[in-house]
Parts: structure tokens; C-alpha cells; sequence
């Protein structure tokens, strides 16, 4: 099946899910998640995390991206039924936002259409209620 993953872009790759698990081939694991497999684990550059610390990582000649990701610190939220898969940022980044005090920019439409920028209300305390009806 198609997959879009959402990461800092979507891209489509071809998966097998089985269950909890989402299995890429090495190539399309690249793609998606932006570690290249290679002999000495999964790398980005000159960084290289060996397989070891990715116990549940490599299910037969695919990669789980879900058990991947995770034992990365970064969670994964899926929903297969819509062919969506996103990536969060990792453990240390969404520290870092906390303690730092700063959210992403981002701008949300109000019940009236209204377009509103998190950037309007520099220096104002603010109070964001979210919640989904599915």
C-alpha cells in the first residue's frame, strides 16, 4: 500500500502493515524517515546509530518504521485507514520547546473563517483548546 509520511515534508513511499508495523524496504525507509541503511546501521550523514539499539528495527529485509522511530525517541502517530503516517519531532527537540518556552509558529481558522496567526498575539498569554470529534 501507498503511504504519505509526514516528517518536515510528506512523501509517499510503498509499505506492508502488519498490525502495529509498518515495514519499508531499506530504500523507502530512506525516503521516508531520512536514515539511509547501511552496514553499520542507520545513518544520516556521518552519524550512525547501530542496529543493536534498534532492537525490533529490521522485521526479515524491511524496517519497522514505527519501532524505528521510536527506539529514535520520536513518536509516530498513524492512521492507516487514510494511507497517513506522521512523524513527531524527536525527544530532545520537543524538551528543548518546552523548557524554552516558545511554540511553532502556526495559524489556525477560527468558526468564522478567520485566518489567526500565532504571531498576533506576541507577549500575551494564551490559552489553545484543541480536540477532534472522531
Amino acid at each position: 500500500m501507498q503511504l504519505t509520511v509526514i516528517d518536515d515534508q510528506a512523501r509517499t513511499v510503498e509499505a506492508e502493515v502488519d498490525g502495529e508495523q509498518i515495514l519499508l524496504d531499506p530504500a523507502d525507509f530512506a525516503i521516508a524517515a531520512g536514515w539511509e541503511v547501511r552496514p553499520e546501521g542507520f545513518c544520516q550523514g556521518d552519524v550512525c546509530i547501530p542496529y543493536s539499539a534498534t532492537q525490533a528495527a529490521r522485521v526479515g529485509d524491511k524496517i519497522d518504521l514505527v519501532a524505528t522511530m521510536t527506539a529514535f525517541g520520536r513518536p509516530v502517530l498513524f492512521a492507516i485507514d487514510n494511507q497517513v503516517v506522521a512523524l513527531g519531532q524527536r525527544s530532545a527537540a520537543r524538551y528543548d520547546a518546552v523548557v524554552g518556552g516558545k511554540a511553532a509558529p502556526f495559524s489556525l481558522r477560527d468558526l468564522d473563517g478567520k485566518i489567526h496567526h500565532l504571531a498576533d498575539h506576541a507577549g500575551k498569554k494564551k490559552l489553545l483548546i484543541a480536540f477532534a470529534s472522531w
